[in-house]
């Protein structure tokens, strides 16, 4: 779950029994999140663009379909800024999966 509360951004990883853990840069939740996460852990830069941030998070998912057949095969990416909310198409992800 994430969002701004006074300007500020928010970031929480949440259990399925509703517990939950506040998160300074990012998250990975789900049967293929520990694949994931390392895969995230290995990019992340704090002064990441958008675009950039997801891109990784499109190889992260990919990278967690392929070895774990319990993650699924679809995926959607949203991004969260002080401009709104924007939810990407498969065509804006594959897009920028591609871009260099």
């Amino acid at each position: 779950m994430a969002g701004f509360t006074n300007g500020n951004p928010e970031l929480y990883d949440m259990d399925p029994l509703g517990g939950y853990t506040k998160e300074s840069s990012y998250t990975s939740t789900g049967s293929g999140s520990l694949t994931a996460l390392g895969y995230l852990e290995s990019v992340y830069q704090p002064m990441m663009s958008v675009q950039e941030g997801v891109k990784h998070v499109a190889r992260a998912l990919g990278i967690a379909m392929r070895r774990d057949a319990a993650t699924g095969g679809n995926m959607k990416i949203v991004s969260i800024t002080k401009k709104g909310y924007k939810e990407y198409t498969k065509d804006e992800i594959e897009k920028i999966s591609k871009a260099a």
